[in-house]
């Protein structure tokens, strides 16, 4: 960097000289400012940031500040740039925005220099000397704004996300809220005014991932779709505004195409039936038997019988049902068990079951067949293929060994 040679009190005097140029022009230089912040950075106004009038206060503490440190070397007073800083963040301003305004204070100071030296005898290295100054002052404000701003936004964040858990916490409690603070939860959520709402539960599949939806929030919004979600080690909940009639299509649309393990959806529901939906969602996820895949509550019967089913009572019926498989080893009761189900799932195609599990067709019969046998039960007879279609779900989905007892 340039340095000027003279004496130490021939440098304060020159800086001196150039603070009583900056001083010359303060009110002209704050509404420069304020015209480029109005035309430049127009989101750090239409975000809620300072009114004009508080920010044309702070940039007089500004030019006071740096003012003072030219003329009488004094320490620069970070407080005025972390008040910013905090400010800003609290009022939830990009930093990139809060950052732009203060560099546009000091690029003034430096247009404004560079001007008046033309006209009052300056030398080249004289400014240069100035413009040190000039820049070390704005290197330590910057850090000043940029680390006040950075602590009260995860303040912010910390806190935020806790009053985002008790709103969760709150709605999901059936019965716990009232219509008026269910609506005032809604608002402080951001998904106030619609009509109905979907709830979501999803659980990540077993290999790492953190959520079973990753970046779901920010893919519904480029949708227009208004959500809010909390993500724990385990679940991942989320509430999404369903504010048009295509809302669910589209809500369904991008689970889909970021689902990555079970995710139960709840039909759409009143503003005072969110704990309803929750139940829905968590029950339509737990039909997805762990699988990657999206499931709308009622979409599939059998399944959220299976997943609402109480142990207590449905195992002992689930025994009586298989108990003629209990001579077959695993392996021979799982077979038998699954291609049931596929054939049930591909309406009694045998070709087609045969097909996707790449056996022969007279292979798929010979299962079937065995397994009326051994149940004594008649797949012909609707009834008994409700039963063995129940017994069979809940025996898979709980690792049944099919012997009288859940595996251990």
């Amino acid at each position: 960097m340039v340095r000027f040679t003279g004496s130490e009190s021939s440098r304060s005097s020159v800086v001196a000289r150039l603070a009583a140029i900056l001083a010359e022009d303060t009110a002209p230089w704050r509404e420069r400012i304020l015209k480029r912040v109005a035309k430049e950075v127009p989101s750090f106004q239409l975000s809620g940031g300072l009114p004009e009038s508080d920010l044309g206060a702070w940039l007089d503490k500004l030019e006071d500040g740096v003012l003072s440190r030219l003329q009488h070397g004094r320490p620069l007073d970070v407080r005025i740039f972390e008040e910013f800083g905090r400010a800003h963040a609290q009022a939830d301003i990009p930093l990139v925005d809060v950052y732009a305004v203060l560099w546009i204070a000091f690029e003034s100071d430096w247009w404004q220099l560079t001007e008046a030296a033309k006209g009052h005898d300056i030398a080249a290295r004289d400014l240069v000397e100035g413009a040190e100054v000039l820049w070390s002052l704005a290197r330590a404000a910057s850090a000043s704004v940029v680390d006040a701003y950075r602590t009260s936004a995860v303040r912010r964040a910390v806190e935020r996300e806790r009053q985002t858990s008790a709103l969760f916490r709150a709605l999901l409690a059936d019965g716990f809220l009232d219509p008026d603070t269910t609506q005032q939860s809604l608002l402080a959520l951001g998904l106030d005014g619609a009509k109905s709402f979907a709830l979501i539960v999803a659980r990540a599949a077993p290999d790492g991932e953190v959520s079973a939806l990753p970046g779901i929030r920010a893919k519904l919004a480029e949708s227009g779709q208004r959500s809010s979600w909390q993500v724990d080690l385990s679940e991942t909940t989320g509430l999404v505004a369903l504010d048009s009639q295509r809302s669910l299509a589209i809500l369904l649309q991008e689970l889909s195409r970021s689902v990555v393990g079970a995710v139960g959806v709840s039909t759409a529901r009143a503003p005072g039936e969110i704990a309803r939906a929750h139940r829905q969602a968590r029950n339509a996820m737990e039909s997805a038997g762990g699988r990657a895949d999206v499931v709308v509550f009622g979409d599939h019967f059998a399944e959220s019988v299976v997943a609402a089913a109480s142990p207590a009572i449905v195992d002992p019926l689930v025994e009586a049902t298989l108990s003629g498989l209990d001579s077959l080893g695993d392996d021979a009761r799982r077979s038998l068990l699954e291609t049931f189900l596929s054939w049930l799932d591909h309406r009694g195609e045998v070709s087609e079951v045969a097909r996707l599990t790449y056996r022969h067709p007279n292979t798929v019969k010979y299962r079937l067949r065995r397994l009326e046998t051994l149940t004594s039960r008649s797949l012909k007879n609707p009834a008994d293929v409700v039963d063995l279609a129940l017994a069979a779900r809940i025996a898979l989905s709980r690792g049944w060994n099919v012997e009288g007892a859940a595996a251990k």
